[in-house]
Order: structure tokens, then C-alpha cells, then sequence
């Protein structure tokens, strides 16, 4: 399934810091795979955008979709 990002629904969204960013990134790339899905409504991401964004850099991280 390809995911889609709704920009204006995202927007919404409080970004992490740069801090939190990195440790979401630090801890992803540890286990080797995502523990928290990817939640989506028909293909739209409705959480989990910087999870993506973090994997979408790292083809090979493992990680599941919750629909």
C-alpha cells in the first residue's frame, strides 16, 4: 500500500523538536524496525508522520500499517 500525506491535516499536527526527532530516529534505528504502526484512513497517514519520514530514509526498516 502506498501512503499518503495529507499536508493541511499534518499541519495540524505539533511537530517534535529536533531533540525529539533524534531520539525517535535513535530509537527506531536500534530495534531495527518501527514498534508503533503507521495508522492510516483509506491510505491517508493519520499518525505516525514522522515515524514515515524517519523510514522513508531507512528502506529497510521494518514497520506495519494499522488501517
Amino acid at each position: 500500500m502506498e501512503l499518503k500525506i495529507d499536508y493541511e491535516f499534518q499541519s495540524k499536527i505539533p511537530p517534535l523538536t529536533a531533540d525529539e526527532l533524534l531520539r525517535l530516529q535513535e530509537s527506531i534505528m536500534q530495534e531495527g524496525r518501527l514498534i508503533n504502526p503507521i495508522v492510516v484512513w483509506n491510505g491517508i497517514i493519520v499518525d505516525g508522520h514522522n515515524r514515515y519520514g524517519i523510514i522513508r530514509q531507512h528502506p529497510e526498516i521494518e514497520y506495519d500499517i494499522y488501517e
